[in-house]
């Protein structure tokens, strides 16, 4: 399957079903206490967003000749000191 790319399926379907778990709670304390409708709502908001925004981070687009996770993304050039610079040869300019 194209969408997935090696990725497994399994984290998704298990942050699926804790935010359905946790809603479903969250459905039965305002039901049961209408009091804290008011206080639960804007946990739903949340939820959502951390769904959307995990679920969307799960399907981005990856690029299939470029996999990060197995090149050293470090440049070895670029961080190269030149320790010698501060040494004088022991004549003055």
């Amino acid at each position: 399957m194209t969408v997935l790319r090696g990725r497994r399926l399994g984290s998704l379907l298990a942050l699926w079903a804790a935010v359905t778990l946790l809603a479903a709670a969250m459905y039965w304390l305002q039901t049961g206490m209408p009091a804290f409708m008011d206080m639960l709502r804007p946990l739903y908001a949340v939820l959502s967003v951390i769904l959307i925004v995990a679920t969307w981070r799960w399907f981005r687009h990856r690029n299939k000749n470029y996999d990060r996770r197995h090149d050293d993304r470090r440049h070895p050039n670029r961080h190269n000191l030149d320790l010698n610079h501060d040494q004088s040869d022991g004549s003055d300019h």
